[in-house]
Protein backbone atom coordinates (compact mmCIF):
# COMPACT_ATOMS: atom_id res chain seq x y z
CA UNK A 1 0.00 0.00 0.00
CA UNK A 2 2.86 2.73 0.99
CA UNK A 3 4.85 1.95 -2.50
CA UNK A 4 1.43 2.90 -4.12
CA UNK A 5 1.00 5.96 -2.45
CA UNK A 6 4.48 6.78 -3.48
CA UNK A 7 4.14 5.92 -6.83
CA UNK A 8 0.69 7.80 -6.63
CA UNK A 9 2.69 11.21 -5.03
CA UNK A 10 5.15 11.15 -8.12
CA UNK A 11 2.97 10.83 -10.77
CA UNK A 12 1.58 14.31 -9.42
CA UNK A 13 4.90 15.48 -10.48
CA UNK A 14 4.25 13.93 -14.29
CA UNK A 15 1.73 16.90 -15.65
CA UNK A 16 1.06 16.37 -19.37
CA UNK A 17 1.35 19.17 -20.96
CA UNK A 18 -1.92 20.48 -23.33
CA UNK A 19 -0.81 23.62 -24.61
CA UNK A 20 1.67 25.28 -27.28
CA UNK A 21 2.78 27.59 -25.04
CA UNK A 22 3.40 24.93 -22.40
CA UNK A 23 6.08 23.81 -25.11
CA UNK A 24 8.45 26.58 -24.54
CA UNK A 25 8.46 25.85 -20.73
CA UNK A 26 10.33 22.63 -21.53
CA UNK A 27 13.63 24.38 -22.80
CA UNK A 28 14.31 26.28 -20.14
CA UNK A 29 13.97 23.77 -17.33
CA UNK A 30 16.95 24.11 -14.93
CA UNK A 31 18.29 20.96 -13.90
CA UNK A 32 17.41 17.19 -15.16
CA UNK A 33 14.06 17.11 -16.58
CA UNK A 34 12.46 14.39 -18.53
CA UNK A 35 10.12 14.83 -21.54
CA UNK A 36 8.28 11.69 -22.59
CA UNK A 37 6.27 12.29 -25.60
CA UNK A 38 3.61 9.69 -26.30
CA UNK A 39 0.50 8.89 -28.59
CA UNK A 40 -2.62 7.81 -27.18
CA UNK A 41 -2.86 3.79 -28.73
CA UNK A 42 1.12 3.09 -27.89
CA UNK A 43 1.01 0.25 -25.15
CA UNK A 44 4.75 0.79 -24.66
CA UNK A 45 4.22 4.72 -24.08
CA UNK A 46 1.97 3.66 -21.14
CA UNK A 47 4.37 1.54 -19.41
CA UNK A 48 6.86 3.83 -19.42
CA UNK A 49 4.92 6.34 -18.52
CA UNK A 50 4.10 4.36 -15.83
CA UNK A 51 7.49 3.95 -14.62
CA UNK A 52 9.38 7.36 -15.52
CA UNK A 53 8.20 8.79 -12.51
CA UNK A 54 9.39 6.80 -9.91
CA UNK A 55 12.77 5.77 -11.81
CA UNK A 56 13.59 9.55 -12.38
CA UNK A 57 13.21 10.15 -8.89
CA UNK A 58 15.58 7.49 -7.80
CA UNK A 59 18.08 8.43 -10.08
CA UNK A 60 17.87 12.34 -8.95
CA UNK A 61 15.01 13.87 -6.92
CA UNK A 62 14.74 17.07 -8.39
CA UNK A 63 14.36 15.51 -11.37
CA UNK A 64 11.19 17.00 -13.10
CA UNK A 65 9.28 14.65 -15.70
CA UNK A 66 6.76 15.88 -18.47
CA UNK A 67 4.35 13.81 -20.62
CA UNK A 68 3.42 15.10 -23.75
CA UNK A 69 1.01 13.52 -25.70
CA UNK A 70 1.51 14.35 -30.24
CA UNK A 71 -2.37 13.41 -30.75
CA UNK A 72 -2.99 16.23 -28.34
CA UNK A 73 -0.08 18.46 -29.38
CA UNK A 74 1.52 17.17 -33.04
CA UNK A 75 3.61 20.26 -33.31
CA UNK A 76 5.98 19.38 -30.60
CA UNK A 77 7.22 16.57 -33.30
CA UNK A 78 8.57 18.99 -35.19
CA UNK A 79 9.70 21.43 -32.61
CA UNK A 80 11.68 18.47 -30.67
CA UNK A 81 12.15 16.43 -33.88
CA UNK A 82 9.90 13.67 -32.86
CA UNK A 83 9.84 10.87 -35.10
CA UNK A 84 8.09 7.79 -33.26
CA UNK A 85 6.93 6.81 -29.98
CA UNK A 86 7.98 6.69 -27.29
CA UNK A 87 10.58 9.16 -27.24
CA UNK A 88 12.20 9.81 -24.19
CA UNK A 89 14.15 13.18 -23.81
CA UNK A 90 16.64 14.17 -20.94
CA UNK A 91 17.95 17.24 -20.54
CA UNK A 92 19.98 19.21 -18.20
CA UNK A 93 19.78 22.90 -17.73
CA UNK A 94 18.10 23.07 -20.89
CA UNK A 95 20.93 21.08 -23.27
CA UNK A 96 19.18 17.60 -24.06
CA UNK A 97 22.05 15.13 -23.37
CA UNK A 98 20.28 12.02 -24.21
CA UNK A 99 17.47 10.47 -26.16
CA UNK A 100 16.07 7.06 -26.20
CA UNK A 101 13.27 6.06 -29.10
CA UNK A 102 11.12 3.26 -28.82
CA UNK A 103 12.38 0.68 -26.61
CA UNK A 104 13.50 2.73 -23.38
CA UNK A 105 16.48 0.79 -21.60
CA UNK A 106 17.34 2.33 -18.31
CA UNK A 107 19.98 0.72 -17.87
CA UNK A 108 21.82 2.19 -20.74
CA UNK A 109 20.30 5.90 -19.64
CA UNK A 110 21.82 5.51 -16.39
CA UNK A 111 25.32 4.95 -18.30
CA UNK A 112 24.90 7.76 -20.61
CA UNK A 113 23.66 10.27 -17.80
CA UNK A 114 25.99 9.58 -15.05
CA UNK A 115 29.34 11.64 -16.64
CA UNK A 116 27.52 14.87 -17.54
CA UNK A 117 25.30 14.05 -14.28
CA UNK A 118 28.24 13.60 -12.19
CA UNK A 119 30.41 17.01 -13.84
CA UNK A 120 27.25 19.70 -13.62
CA UNK A 121 27.18 18.16 -9.61
CA UNK A 122 30.60 18.86 -9.48
CA UNK A 123 30.14 22.21 -10.92
CA UNK A 124 27.41 23.26 -8.40
CA UNK A 125 29.72 22.39 -5.51
CA UNK A 126 31.85 24.44 -7.04
CA UNK A 127 30.17 27.49 -7.17
CA UNK A 128 28.29 26.68 -3.78
CA UNK A 129 25.04 26.16 -5.83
Amino acid sequence: MAANRSVDHLAERFPALEAIDQLELLIDIPGLSWQLFTTPNCAPCQDIKRKLPLWAYDFLPSSRCFSIDLAVLPQACSAFQVLSAPTLIVCLDGQEIARQVRYVNFSLLREQLARPLALWQASLSATGG
